[in-house]
């Protein structure tokens, strides 16, 4: 599958969002459907099938290609606290970190990207400090290491 033209690459990233959004599309080029085990499915011409498993509340997110059992795009939450040397006050800040996996396959390499990107932005776009003592959330995005 090539994914040169723009087209095909806004119509892979607005079906990418609704996978990771849990809404089903059984029309066009690429179709999603909720699979036996309560995860999303998207299905892709000529590649395997990624399978998005989502806890939108609690932003944990893990798709994999196929029959994988390691995800190829994953997130993880972490907290860090931090301590001001001066006023030895203490801040808490949360770490969203989006992993992607590497791949030879040059397609496979730019949809990880894609997944990553697409689940980085939504986690950006809502999470915020919640007290006082805390710190902005941080979210990145990484290559993993295999």
């Amino acid at each position: 599958m090539t994914l040169q033209t723009d087209d095909t690459l806004m119509q892979l990233k607005l079906a990418i969002n609704r996978a990771i959004a849990r809404q089903e599309k059984r029309w066009g080029y690429f179709q999603i459907r909720r699979l036996d085990d309560g995860s999303m499915g998207l299905d892709i011409p000529s590649l395997p099938q990624i399978r998005c498993v989502a806890n939108l509340d609690r932003d944990i997110y893990k798709l994999y290609w196929g029959r994988a059992e390691k995800p190829a795009v994953y997130s993880r939450k972490k907290k860090k606290t931090i301590t001001d040397p001066r006023t030895r006050q203490t801040q808490i800040q949360r770490v969203y970190e989006v992993m992607y996996q590497l791949d030879g396959r040059s397609s496979v390499q730019q949809i990880n990207r894609i997944m990553a990107q697409t689940i980085r932005d939504r986690i950006a776009d809502h999470v915020s400090a919640q007290a006082d003592n805390e710190l902005e959330p941080l979210v990145l995005m990484t290559e993993a290491l295999s």
